[in-house]
């Protein structure tokens, strides 16, 4: 038991430490599609804060678009 909470905190350190944006999408159910958490580097690049990323859907990313503006 020890050794899967070392794997997960290691999992979740190198999540937040990461130099790419990271998305975690929900991938079943009625909440399929939405975002069920993100990386500070996704956070600072898409402009939202985590909270808001966290009711959106992977369509409402899309939707904005690459030239759109930061909210």
């Amino acid at each position: 038991m020890d050794q899967l909470l070392q794997d997960v905190d290691a999992f979740w350190a190198l999540f937040e430490m990461a130099p790419d944006a990271i998305l975690i999408f929900d991938a079943e159910g009625e909440r399929r599609g939405r975002i069920v958490t993100a990386n500070q580097k996704a956070v600072e690049q898409l402009g939202y804060e985590l909270g808001e990323l966290c009711a959106m859907t992977v369509m409402d990313l899309e939707a904005r678009g690459p030239d759109a503006s930061a909210p």
